[in-house]
């Protein structure tokens, strides 16, 4: 095997190592976040920005809607 060729193996085997410690991780931080109860508050904050976006986009929607009628009309 040449030089190069190990030396591109041997980056591709610690880039694997990394990942594999980092999906090792999120699998603890997982884990610890469903033991300490968290998983609830996360769930109550996502289910609340999903609304706050939800309520945004049908106001800028409604926003978008009335000044394309208000310019039709001053067109």
């Amino acid at each position: 095997m040449s030089k190069e060729k190990r030396k591109v193996n041997e980056i591709v085997d610690s880039e694997d190592n990394k990942t594999d410690f980092l999906i090792k991780r999120v699998e603890d931080l997982h884990d610890e976040i469903y033991k300490n109860g968290y998983s609830e508050r996360i769930e109550k904050n996502t289910l609340r920005v999903k609304g706050i976006l939800w309520g945004l986009g049908v106001l800028f929607t409604a926003i978008l809607s009335f000044g394309a009628g208000y310019l039709t009309k001053v067109i």
